[in-house]
């Protein structure tokens, strides 16, 4: 990597991702970094995982096996070595609302830790679409369910048919979805702006 590849991708790094990145480089521990910065210690070690990818150090594991750290850290040795070992008790941080928002309360739903501070990481970087993909029957409609229950959000649920007579067009479901729920009349190119 070369200084202006390194300038480009550090000039990109969403905010949170900069909050996170500057409190690896001053030594911080996950733990404490989930604290200041209050989020979930996994949704930590999932923007450290994005950070390295996108510097080009991959296979960091959440797990720490092999952790790319040190290699991130040589890397703003060599091209900004002003910001290793700062005071990031000085630095503004940004609100996140999210924080008791990341624990299910249903008793049932154990075990997706992961998967949730990997979809918090995705909300914090703005994502427009997520989309949760795997095999039948690990949990995915399920997770999502829960997810939108652990943040309180509204959605639409399209169930798709399986029968070539009862699949819906989206366009036409979202257009009754806006005209019967939300008592609005979709603009002509609503589909483009969807």
């Amino acid at each position: 990597m070369n200084q202006q590849h390194f300038n480009a991708v550090f000039n990109r790094l969403t905010e949170r991702r900069r909050e996170v990145l500057l409190k690896l480089l001053a030594n911080e521990k996950d733990e404490a970094i989930a604290n200041s910065l209050h989020i979930q210690k996994p949704t930590v070690r999932k923007h450290r995982e994005e950070i390295c990818k996108l510097f080009g150090l991959n296979n960091e594991f959440s797990d720490e096996r092999r952790s790319k750290l040190p290699e991130l850290i040589a890397l703003f040795a060599k091209y900004k070595p002003e910001l290793l070992n700062q005071n990031t008790s000085e630095l503004p941080q940004t609100e996140n609302f999210s924080e008791d928002k990341t624990i299910s309360e249903n008793p049932d739903f154990v075990g997706r830790e992961d998967a949730i501070a990997h979809l918090n990481m995705l909300i914090d970087c703005n994502a427009k679409a997520i989309g949760i993909y795997g095999k039948g029957g690990i949990g995915k409609t399920t997770l999502a369910y829960d997810y939108f229950e652990i943040q309180k959000l509204e959605y639409l649920e399209l169930q798709v048919g399986r029968e070539a007579q009862y699949i819906t067009s989206v366009k036409s479901w979202v257009k009754d979805q806006l005209r019967h729920k939300f008592k609005e009349e979709p603009e002509p190119d609503f589909i483009g702006t969807l």
